[in-house]
């Protein structure tokens, strides 16, 4: 008794620790906050407002990051990553105690435990908000208690493999494609007791319980969360989200060729890169010898994998995200290539030589494995997400709307507006991208926000929008982000200092080693030091301007840190510059510029505060420029709906039509258009796809003969009586017959009539009855 128990504590000490190593290497490496990809931001806010994801909807995974999102720790997007790192943490446990279960030395179990975390794409999904942690710690779950169900025969054990594949179903659906393996192996076990009426009937109410979690997405749907993706108002509606019937398009798609050619040596590879050639070269040991002593356990783990492999290959999403679990049921074969190889004779009759020989295996495995996937998996630099949606909800006005735009940037600010309610008290919301719709926000009096995307669209209707430039974190704040023993090179004009005052105390130049006696002080400064040294850094004051240079591999200071490359600060009454390897970095007018270097030279942050602006940290807005409508176009759309009178949305003398037609197809749209004077319409400019063609003919209804080749014209189009009562009224009426095709893409046609017309009538045409495929608009609203 007393030697069981010191194995099973000697084996929890072992799952604690082999879980404890990678959070050591989880930690520095996740994503400190928001970011990650679109699912990821989705998944960091949707267990706070109990909403659902894309289909399958996920509900496991929102209820137990729900009552993550309480945690007293952090934002709310670094709680959820932090849950997926636990997750990770537990699947890795677990996989130590599988191969323990089956006989494995705790060399084998370590070995497995560490190779499963360790792996390039295992880690990548435990350090942001993913289901495939979660999904993988169910897997290893349910595998272990069928393992230890086959030992015991305890009827729990059992109960808790299907109460564990009940619930990870509601998380993932890669589960369903264990469930054969599982299946084969219980029945191989002990198929009497597996296929009684009494196991049976308890399974199939844990099944049903764990189907029966789908029941939330139509309750929050009836409820109306504040964000549904996955929406079922009847039971119909719920068997498609559960079946992912809005993916089938993605499923089962490619073709024999396809698969062998291009899918399996894809996810072959994949298979290599997470074992690393150490993990690979295991697997052959491995395999042999759960063929010699453990062909059922070979038959489950084998199975499993090939059920995973499977739908991974045949489905067209996250090919890494998909395997992870898959990864559970193939490291225990590698574990025990560890455990063969210390079994050899040899080894055997040579105790210290199978040691030394695991521990080698162990940490070559290891090794391989953090040298080829720390740098891909270190994302603890990753605030741009958190700083650029942080600075554009701090400049948000009341009564802002921003233009529904690519996915990833929509699940962004839907975390900020649900997840932190960023917002607070203001009237902010996200709204379709659509020119009709924006028009109707501001003439409620809301500004109109939108990225690139949105920026084209609206521009090809005549909106006039402004570029925003975008402030970030203060000096402190952007500096306290920096790692400890990165070179830190800070330059500012005269004044700066004063001005930035309340930013200082709190040690933002001591956090370098600089001196606190700047505070205050008028004069230019540079600031060169090392952060986390307690004094030492380079520091020079001038009343009109300063210099400080360094060469490469020269001491900063009296701290002794050798400069990793050649530096050079500037400043003088008007500017102030910082050059890297002799390269100007940055450079502003009236302010400030940081730049942080890595021990090796790798610049890993640069920043400016241009006091004419802002005492913040101006963020670099190339790579997401954002824009505020300062002019909106009101849009009528009237595609295929006949003649329609715009007159009310012609505000001035330019106009423009938008034609998008779904296949290519020969659009012909025509306008009248009434003026006090004769008028010539002419095509400014197009955008989009494909070419427009415009024929005007002008008429003076004072004219006979104009009135009478008027009147064959409108006869001829079918203008209604109504309409053609006001163009006979004229006095000079403009027919515009626009021709089109867009080749199913679409195309804006700016036209300017040079006056501003009386009414105007038009008809546009394309090939599908949807109103809102041709659009008229002109621009009114500043």
């Amino acid at each position: 008794m007393t030697d069981s128990h010191d194995r099973t504590w000697r084996d929890w000490a072992g799952a604690v620790g082999v879980a404890l190593a990678p959070l050591a290497l989880y930690l520095p490496t996740m994503y400190p906050g928001l970011g990650g990809g679109g699912d990821a931001a989705k998944f960091q806010y949707l267990g706070r407002v109990l909403g659902t994801a894309h289909s399958p909807g996920y509900p496991t995974y929102v209820l137990i990051s729900h009552l993550f999102s309480y945690l007293p720790i952090g934002t709310l997007a670094y709680r959820i990553n932090l849950m997926s790192v636990l997750f990770g943490l537990i699947g890795a446990a677990l996989e130590y105690f599988i191969v323990r279960r089956l006989g494995g030395s705790r060399l084998a179990a370590c070995a497995a435990a560490l190779g499963l975390a360790l792996g390039r794409y295992y880690w990548s999904k435990a350090i942001l908000a993913e289901v495939y942690s979660l999904a993988a710690a169910f897997t290893a779950g349910t595998v272990l208690k069928v393992i230890d169900w086959s030992r015991t025969r305890r009827e729990r054990d059992l109960f808790w493999a299907v109460a564990l594949a009940s619930l990870a179903i509601g998380n993932h659906l890669t589960i369903a494609f264990v469930a054969p393996a599982l299946v084969v192996y219980v029945l191989l076990v002990d198929v009497r007791t597996v296929l009684s009426p009494r196991i049976l009937a308890i399974s199939l109410v844990w099944m049903v319980v764990g189907v029966s979690q789908y029941l939330f997405i139509w309750v929050r749907t009836i409820q109306q969360a504040p964000y549904l993706e996955a929406r079922a108002s009847s039971f119909a509606e719920l068997i498609a989200v559960v079946t992912a019937r809005r993916y089938a398009y993605q499923m089962w798609v490619f073709d024999v060729p396809t698969l062998l050619s291009t899918r399996v040596p894809a996810v072959m590879a994949l298979v290599r890169s997470e074992l690393t050639w150490v993990g690979v070269a295991l697997l052959v040991p491995g395999v042999v010898w759960f063929l010699r002593h453990r062909h059922r356990e070979a038959v489950l783990l084998a199975l499993g994998f090939a059920g995973m492999l499977v739908v991974t290959l045949n489905v067209d999403a996250d090919t890494e995200g998909f395997m992870v679990p898959a990864f559970v049921m193939l490291w225990p074969f590698a574990g025990f290539g560890v455990h063969a190889i210390v079994s050899l004779r040899p080894c055997q009759r040579w105790r210290p030589l199978a040691t030394t020989a695991g521990l080698v295996l162990l940490c070559g495995l290891v090794t391989a494995e953090v040298r080829a996937n720390y740098r891909v998996n270190d994302h603890h630099r990753r605030t741009f997400e958190d700083r650029y949606f942080s600075a554009l909800f701090r400049v948000l006005p009341d009564k802002a709307v921003i233009a529904n735009d690519e996915y990833v940037l929509n699940q962004l600010v839907f975390y900020k507006l649900l997840g932190e309610r960023a917002a607070g008290t203001r009237d902010v919301r996200l709204v379709p991208m659509e020119p009709v719709t924006l028009w109707e926000w501001v003439a409620r009096g809301y500004t109109v926000f939108g990225f690139e995307q949105t920026r084209g669209v609206l521009a090809a209707q005549g909106y006039e929008l402004a570029a925003l430039q975008l402030y970030g974190p203060t000096l402190s704040e952007a500096l306290a982000t920096i790692d400890r023993g990165s070179v830190v090179v800070i330059a500012a004009t005269p004044g700066v200092v004063s001005v930035l005052g309340s930013d200082l105390p709190g040690g933002t130049l001591r956090r370098i080693g600089g001196a606190h006696r700047l505070v205050g002080d008028g004069r230019a400064f540079v600031s060169v030091g090392i952060v986390g040294a307690s004094s030492g850094a380079v520091e020079r004051l001038g009343s009109d301007g300063v210099e400080v240079s360094l060469a490469a591999a020269q001491a900063i200071g009296s701290a002794g840190t050798p400069a990793p490359v050649s530096l050079r600060a500037q400043v003088s009454a008007r500017s102030a510059s910082i050059s890297i390897a002799g390269r100007t970095l940055l450079d502003v007018d009236t302010g400030l510029v940081m730049v942080a270097l890595t021990s090796d030279g790798r610049v890993v942050a640069a920043d400016k505060i241009d006091m004419s602006t802002s005492p913040r940290v101006a963020l670099d807005m190339t790579a997401l420029p954002i824009y505020r409508v300062t002019a909106a176009s009101r849009c009528a759309a009237i595609g295929n709906r006949g003649w329609v009178d715009v007159s009310a949305f012609a505000a001035g003398s330019r106009m423009n039509v938008r034609i998008d037609n779904y296949r290519p197809f020969d659009s012909d749209s025509v306008l009248y258009l009434v003026g006090t004077s004769p008028m010539t319409p002419a095509l400014v400019r197009t955008e989009g796809t494909g070419e427009a063609k415009l024929a005007v003919q002008s008429f003076d209804v004072g004219r006979q003969t104009d009135r009478e080749s008027l009147a064959l014209d409108v006869q001829r189009d079918v203008v209604p009586e109504a309409m053609v009562t006001t163009l006979k009224a004229g006095p000079f009426v403009s027919r515009v017959e626009l021709m089109v095709n867009d080749q199913g893409q679409y195309l804006v046609a700016h036209i300017d009539a040079q006056q501003r017309p009386l009414n105007v009538f038009a008809k546009l045409r394309v090939d599908l009855d949807n109103p809102r495929r041709a659009q008229f608009c002109a621009p009114e609203i500043r």
